[in-house]
């Protein structure tokens, strides 16, 4: 099996922070279960199990390659799409709806690489660095230098 080279991966997975709650409210649902009987006990041991293993494998990663843009939201979904589908793609940035409580607290990327494919569907890809996978897929596409990629809002990006 040939393999093609990797020209851009970005990969994200939940903070930690999220387990380590979930450990000692686990612990305290196991110590009620304790009086409750052994199946309760295993129930809540086996729900707790699951939830950190569903913590420890969910992230989200975005790969492109000469023939495809793969975007996986693990272990869930998998789309891949071919890069000869694509007709056009562009930044866009769009609004946080989660609160900013501190500067140190972990938010959702804002921005997206709109894919609009030659049939007219569209996909959007959320990426903290969509510029970098902008120019993966224009690379791929065999732009020529010089070439200017509008994005939406107030950016342009110029090749070249």
């Amino acid at each position: 099996m040939k393999s093609t080279p990797v020209l851009y991966w970005e990969g994200y997975k939940p903070p930690r922070l999220l387990t380590w709650p979930l450990v000692f409210v686990a612990a305290g649902a196991i110590a009620w279960a304790g009086d409750r009987g052994p199946v309760v006990v295993m129930l809540c041991v086996s729900g707790v199990l699951c939830a950190l293993l569903l913590l420890e494998f969910t992230g989200v990663a975005v790969e492109v390659t000469e023939a495809e843009v793969r975007f996986c939201i693990l272990p869930f979904y998998e789309r891949i799409i071919l890069i000869s589908d694509i007709q056009h793609w562009e930044v866009r940035t769009y609004e946080s709806l989660a609160p900013v409580w501190s500067r140190y607290s972990w938010r959702p990327p804002r921005h997206c690489v709109e894919l609009i494919m030659k049939d007219g569907s569209r996909f959007s890809i959320t990426s903290a660095h969509p510029e970098p996978l902008l120019h993966a897929i224009a690379k791929v596409k065999g732009m020529s230098a010089g070439h200017e990629i509008h994005s939406a809002g107030h950016h342009h990006i110029t090749h070249g």
